[in-house]
């Protein structure tokens, strides 16, 4: 990710449905940045955070959202993943019907949701049930 301030800004053609302006950095970096409002967002002279593809486009960072930490992620290590989040949907939703059946609180859905994802994903088997004593996994 780099950083520098915006020196100009100027409106391009439109492609497909966004707009497009070119940025041009103090650092003299030179990109692309598309919008669905016709307002690049930004302004000349503000300082910020980006990355930029080799094909010139750009895309501004937060540098707040770009390293969260895992435990704003329900524990998680989300990855962008299609068959990741097709598996921790299904557990979610299995889940959550489970533990409304079973009346079980937030906190124990989510538990159960992870041991079914880590079972989809990797095959773990959790071997002690936190839900009760009886050693059997709920599912």
């Amino acid at each position: 990710m780099k950083k520098s301030k915006i020196k100009t800004i100027v409106k391009k053609d439109k492609f497909k449905e966004m707009y497009k302006f070119e940025l041009t950095m103090e650092n003299g970096d030179v990109g692309i940045i598309y919008k669905v409002e016709d307002a690049p967002g930004v302004n000349e002279n503000d300082e910020v955070h980006y990355t930029q593809k080799p094909n010139g486009s750009m895309k501004i960072v937060n540098p707040e959202y770009a390293n969260q930490d895992s435990s704003s992620k329900l524990n998680y290590n989300y990855k962008n993943n299609e068959d990741e989040r097709i598996a921790r949907s299904v557990a979610i939703k299995t889940a959550t019907d489970f533990g409304i059946n079973k009346g079980f609180e937030v906190q124990q859905i989510l538990e159960l949701a992870k041991i079914m994802s880590d079972y989809i994903l990797n095959d773990i088997q959790k071997k002690e049930n936190v839900f009760d004593n009886s050693g059997d996994v709920p599912f």
